[in-house]
């Protein structure tokens, strides 16, 4: 199939928008994950030279920056293109920060796609997260250092066909999601055999025991859950990394000025946006400038530094407890309520006493949405899942339940200096 990116026009115009491991089954589960473990090596090593082409689905973001800097720095050769998203910011600073940060990283060759710019049409509960990145998302270091970099065109017009046809030019390629899965969920939608084309999601999103946005939701999935719930019941193969996982890996300023000490342009420019996200994540109650984004992509790079426990996940999309992830299945962490959350029940249960989001705007009264109407399949009484792990069959979700914090920031320090 010839590609769209001949054909569609590039410039800066309007966007296309569109818990305990107890039970002997949890056991089990466990062990396919990290049993897995001849076969997370072998695809680690795959990550070299050869390994398949990547679409990474992004929202940039401080975390973001740094993600795609370990990633770039790791495979540049393999990322096919960049996805632009709502997020953090808006369509247009994400997308331009993309650009910029391509640029800087000498990888300004990467096509990037100017992706959706806000959930689905009757979706989410959108609101951004400058208060932590900077009303530019990078900390307002859009000028400055960053801002003597030239930019190229992003890609305008059908971003759903540009990704698809990217996809089957490859044959088969993975997908990282680093902001909300609206993109994601949109193109398996129209393009349902995109989903056999994609051999690992891999997504930074979720809290089991744990928000930032609500006492229940995480800012990803909170920004449109019925996307995020559309993705964990269809996709057969996805790495997981939670708040519960990466909300312990923060750098602090001695590392950050470490950073800073390498003396490169990127080295510079990474510490300034840390700087300034330490100081916005700690004034949020933070422990310091969270690698949430980082995290998952070193998860797909190095699997061999994380534990992980197989699971089935689904998302409540309605009520008090919007965006909240639930194990399903019997797995941990399950309750009844949250059982029947995940089914569509809602309740009124709120947060704990004192709960206070990470994210400036977001709100602790957590309200849903009553008159949301689904836009994909799954909101049929009908609809079934497209793979039997998403209900009652093998996990399709590994997720991370452990790794050594300090191990994981020095790796994504040496990676963008």
């Amino acid at each position: 199939m010839g590609s769209v990116f001949g054909k569609l026009k590039r410039g800066n115009g309007a966007a296309a928008d569109a818990a305990d491991d107890g039970a002997a089954a949890d056991d089990a589960a466990n062990g396919a994950a990290n049993g897995a473990a001849a076969d997370d090596a072998a695809y680690g090593a795959a990550n070299g030279v050869g390994g398949r082409k990547i679409i990474l689905d992004t929202d940039p973001g401080i975390d973001d920056a740094i993600a795609m800097a370990v990633l770039l720095n790791a495979c540049k050769g393999r990322v096919k293109l960049v996805l632009s998203s709502y997020g953090n910011t808006s369509l247009e600073n994400t997308t331009r920060n993309a650009l910029a940060l391509l640029s800087l990283m000498g990888a300004a060759d990467i096509p990037v796609v100017r992706g959706a710019g806000r959930p689905a049409p009757g979706n989410g509960t959108y609101e951004h997260a400058e208060g932590v990145h900077g009303g530019d998302g990078l900390g307002g270091l859009q000028g400055g250092l960053l801002g003597r970099y030239p930019l190229k065109a992003a890609v305008e017009g059908d971003f759903l066909r540009a990704v698809y046809e990217a996809i089957c030019e490859e044959g088969v390629v993975d997908y990282i999601t680093l902001g909300p899965l609206t993109n994601l969920s949109a193109l398996i939608q129209r393009y349902p055999d995109a989903a056999g084309r994609i051999g690992r999601v891999v997504t930074m999103g979720g809290g089991i025991e744990m928000g930032n946005v609500t006492p229940h939701a995480e800012f990803n999935i909170y920004c449109d859950a019925e996307s995020a719930d559309h993705v964990f019941s269809t996709m057969p193969d996805i790495t997981l990394a939670t708040l519960d996982a990466t909300s312990r890996i923060a750098f602090g300023l001695t590392q950050i000025n470490n950073i800073r000490s390498a003396g490169s342009d990127v080295a510079e420019v990474m510490a300034s946006i840390l700087n300034t996200n330490y100081h916005l994540c700690v004034a949020q109650g933070e422990p310091g400038a969270v690698m949430h984004d980082a995290t998952a992509v070193l998860a797909y790079l190095r699997p061999e530094l994380f534990e992980f426990s197989a699971r089935r996940l689904r998302v409540v999309c309605d009520g008090v407890r919007y965006g909240k992830c639930v194990v399903v299945g019997g797995g941990a962490g399950e309750t009844g309520d949250d059982a029947g959350e995940a089914r569509g029940v809602g309740d009124d249960a709120g947060g704990a006493p004192g709960w206070k989001p990470s994210h400036p705007g977001a709100r602790d009264d957590a309200g849903g949405t009553p008159g949301w109407k689904p836009s994909y399949p799954g909101g049929s009484p009908s609809w079934k899942p497209s793979h039997p792990g998403a209900e009652g069959g093998a996990p399709n979700i590994r997720m991370i339940t452990d790794c050594d914090p300090m191990q994981i920031l020095n790796t994504i320090a040496q990676s963008i200096k």
